[in-house]
């Protein structure tokens, strides 16, 4: 355990030098579980009988798009291995630092999004490890600049 905390220090430091020029830095994290109202269904046929198994998701996925995650134009990140470890980049060309980009945490195989708008001007984005939360989680995240 304490070498896995070990590592995930050092790459967390890894991160925060490769991010190191700090101004404008965005940092987002996805909740690691959404919790849910029973579903509302429009219209059910005749003889089927509604049930719900699950009142919360845990977050499984992250991404980012150009324009609103609605609109399904997902960009694709770059793997690269840091340390041994493998991190996801989405690096943004002069056109796109001008474009709508959004940052998606999927909860549910993409059954519930939760979205935020980046700020225009990012270059790139780079996931990042976070803590397990008490129940055992852990969310996703990304770091931006």
């Amino acid at each position: 355990m304490q070498q896995k905390t070990s590592r995930l220090l050092k790459l967390l430091a890894f991160d925060a030098l490769f991010f190191a020029s700090g101004a404008g830095a965005v940092e987002l994290v996805c909740p690691a579980r959404i919790e849910l109202d029973p579903v509302a269904l429009q219209t059910v046929s005749e003889g089927w009988a509604i049930s719900q198994r699950c009142t919360s998701l845990s977050v499984d996925g992250a991404f980012v798009t150009e324009g609103p995650p609605q609109r399904r134009m997902d960009l694709r990140p770059g793997d690269y291995k840091i340390r041994g470890h493998v991190v996801s980049v989405w690096r943004f060309d002069e056109i796109a630092r001008q474009k709508e980009l959004w940052f998606s945490c999927s909860y549910g195989k993409w059954l519930v999004l939760l979205s935020k708008q980046l700020p225009t001007g990012l270059s790139q984005c780079q996931d990042i490890p976070t803590p397990i939360d008490k129940n055992g989680l852990r969310g996703m995240g990304v770091v931006c600049k």
